[in-house]
């Protein structure tokens, strides 16, 4: 089981550090008109908040994806519930925080976050279609356990 867990955990960090630098591609391609006073200030906090958040995207998700290993206990192993957590409890925060930080700014008038929203949507169904895989994977293994074998 642990090589199982440690093969979808490297798998999630590949795939977080493939959307960092997606993220981060979409922050340099961005066109920033040329503006003044109040607009330039917006454009300097815009740039300041997407590089915050991509340097969540290459820390903080793949350190916390260890959850993942949580997964070797049994009694989590056993109840949906609790397995379904180790995979998509840490990127629905994420992504929670993300959408509220888009609705403060969206209030205001510009919204900023959007890529970030996107993106932590993004990695959302991949772990919870990631936890799918997984699930299935594990059943089929615990019922290979179960069944006798031949000798």
């Amino acid at each position: 089981m642990g090589k199982l867990l440690l093969k979808y955990w490297i798998i999630n960090v590949l795939f977080s550090l493939s959307l960092f630098v997606l993220y981060r591609i979409l922050i340099s391609e961005k066109n920033y008109p040329d503006s003044n006073g109040l607009d330039f200030l917006f454009n300097i906090l815009d740039i300041l908040v997407n590089l915050g958040f991509s340097f969540i995207f290459l820390i903080l998700l793949p350190v916390c994806s260890l959850t993942f290993f949580l997964n070797l206990t049994v009694k989590i192993r056993k109840q949906f519930y609790l397995s379904l957590l180790t995979f998509t409890a840490i990127p629905a925060g994420v992504l929670i925080y993300v959408l509220t930080a888009f609705i403060d700014t969206s209030v205001s008038g510009t919204s900023i976050l959007t890529t970030a929203s996107i993106l932590t949507m993004v990695y959302l169904i991949f772990t919870s279609i990631q936890f799918r895989v997984f699930r299935k994977r594990q059943l089929s293994l615990a019922e290979s356990d179960k069944s006798p074998g031949l000798f």
